[in-house]
């Protein structure tokens, strides 16, 4: 997954678009249905390759890097303080191929956003009201302070700054 970057002054619109993906399993497929826990009890495919390089560093490095991980096998936690532990869990990473299946069914989230400058001029006035009613403390009390103190003097272009430095909307449906 990416990150979504979010700047002051701008208005962002964040559409999630969920994909479900459906597979049959065998013997059209060797998918494996996780969230039955068919599979040695595991409930996801992450979980089992978890759980396979977790049992692989055991066996051949006598710890485990992950400490959830190396609670559940009573396993000793891996120190990165040790060359050797940290070299024998980097081969075993690099080496280990362990046989989860995919999932049959998962699900992708598409993520469209868009971006406008925030807020417009004619809006400014209504948005002041609104800070002003939720704004309590802190930072953005300053930049609304400013931004308050410029517009009551004429000055709309140093308002708009002001708030726009500060603060941004989000809409994410």
């Amino acid at each position: 997954s990416k990150p979504i970057t979010l700047q002051p002054g701008t208005f962002q619109s964040i559409r999630v678009d969920p994909s479900r993906r459906e597979m049959h399993p065998a013997p059209y497929s060797t998918c494996e249905r996780y969230h039955q826990g068919a599979l040695r009890g595991f409930h996801s495919q992450h979980q089992c390759e978890q759980t396979c390089v977790a049992m692989h560093q055991h066996e051949s490095c006598g710890c485990v890097a992950d400490a959830d991980q190396a609670l559940k096998l009573r396993s000793n936690i891996c120190s990165s303080n040790s060359s050797d532990e940290v070299d024998c869990v980097r081969n075993v990473l690099d080496t280990v191929r362990c046989n989860c299946e995919t999932p049959c069914t998962s699900t992708t989230f598409d993520i469209t956003t868009d971006s406008t400058s925030w807020p417009i001029r004619n809006a400014l006035l209504p948005l002041l009201h609104e800070i002003s009613a939720k704004t309590t403390a802190g930072v953005g009390l300053r930049y609304f302070n400013q931004a308050l103190v410029a517009y009551r003097q004429g000055d709309v272009s140093e308002a708009l700054d002001a708030v726009r430095s500060s603060y941004l909307k989000v809409q994410i449906y």
